[in-house]
């Protein structure tokens, strides 16, 4: 008898997913994929902040561009867990831990934002910018911890075989320490940078460490959607 790691490859009847499931899913591909180009975008404008063109514009930026990635995502995803809760039988557990989890982060993000505008337009930004950097740090750090939580399924996601979701389930689960990880590192400098003063080094650093993660997270979450899809 041969025995198998993953579940049966064999092909299998599955339910056809709804117009609204299709359309809540389609919502949360579209945030993800905007995370991950505002990611990259934040990661660009902090890497030539570090590179000495115009730091305090590339930072400032940056931190908006970082908050956007957050918001845009953790407003989708949440979103949508707020239309499942009342067309399906989703768990209150996980309604609270995906959509409280995605909505802080959009909340984080959206704070990221104003702190960056505030920043840019010069007002405090020795101090706001170290502050927004936390921000973003503390919402990362809330919405990777979400990411294993949200169930594909629900949104009709099940094209995919078995084991093509195993693998993409795992990408995700590794994306989310990956993502607590930065969070938690963005925490760090933004405070050692609001203790170390003017200087802009410490949260450009964060700025691309976030967007990398941003970028990764995004494009993990994606890939979850292609992989069902394509089968």
């Amino acid at each position: 008898m041969t025995s198998h790691l993953y579940p049966s490859d064999q092909p299998h009847l599955e339910p056809t997913p709804t117009a609204d499931q299709t359309k809540l899913s389609m919502a949360v591909g579209g945030g993800t994929t905007a995370e991950a180009v505002a990611g990259l975008a934040a990661g660009t404008l902090a890497i030539l902040g570090l590179a000495g063109v115009l730091p305090f514009y590339m930072t400032t930026i940056g931190v908006i561009a970082a908050g956007a990635a957050l918001f845009i995502e953790g407003a989708a995803v949440a979103g949508a867990y707020a239309k499942l809760s009342y067309d399906t039988a989703v768990p209150e557990t996980q309604q609270l831990e995906v959509g409280g989890g995605f909505g802080a982060q959009g909340i984080g993000g959206a704070a990221a934002i104003v702190l960056g505008i505030l920043s840019l337009v010069g007002i405090l930004p020795q101090i706001l910018v170290p502050i927004s950097v936390m921000v973003l740090g503390a919402a990362l750090l809330l919405g990777g911890a979400a990411r294993p939580e949200l169930n594909f399924a629900q949104l009709g996601v099940r094209g995919a075989t078995p084991h093509a979701r195993y693998l993409a389930h795992q990408a995700i689960i590794g994306t989310s320490g990956v993502l607590s990880l930065v969070g938690i590192g963005a925490l760090v400098l933004g405070i050692l940078a609001l203790v170390q003063g003017p200087t802009l080094e410490l949260s450009m650093v964060a700025i691309l460490a976030v967007g990398a993660a941003e970028l990764l997270g995004g494009s993990a979450m994606l890939g979850r959607l292609v992989v069902a899809r394509r089968h």
